[in-house]
């Protein structure tokens, strides 16, 4: 237990009442192996969502230390739950769902705002939710050019 608490706290950040918090109510999270579990998920969500990368994948800010604060207080922290999930067979996949539809920026502020949305199925939740949020929105751009053709017409 000791490593896993020196992780949460030098390595994720979260302070004693957080920690406190994530043991009372998701004693399960300590079960997960820090090896095989936390590095490989807090640190390839550090690296996929928090690490600003330039076009040569180099990072240009924030460290990789901040970006690991930042999954520690957006997703350890605010949604807990989301931390029983396999990095690789399930939140992996979700994230370069997200990126590839939305790219970097947008992904990052619906995790900021929503990580729990990584709780979701990809098949049945995630991708018909952006599916059907892509036709809503090209049906908006679609009406907006007619209108703005038939406003030139006129």
């Amino acid at each position: 237990l000791q490593p896993k608490l020196d992780f949460f706290t030098n390595e994720l950040q979260l302070n004693h009442t957080q920690i406190k918090t994530l043991t009372l109510t998701h004693p399960r999270l300590w079960g997960m192996s820090l090896d095989r579990h936390w590095i490989p998920m807090t640190h390839g969500l550090a690296h996929k969502v928090f690490l600003n990368l330039d076009d040569n994948n180099n990072v240009t800010t924030p460290t990789q230390q901040e970006a690991l604060q930042q999954v520690g207080q957006h997703i350890v922290a605010k949604t807990p739950l989301v931390c029983l999930c396999h990095w690789k067979h399930n939140i992996e996949p979700k994230v370069d769902c997200l990126m590839r539809a939305y790219g970097y920026n947008v992904t990052r502020r619906i995790l900021i705002q929503t990580p729990w949305v990584l709780q979701q199925s990809l098949e049945k939740s995630l991708v018909p939710k952006m599916t059907l949020l892509e036709q809503t929105v090209q049906e908006l751009h679609d009406e907006a050019a007619a209108k703005n053709t038939t406003e030139a017409i006129l």
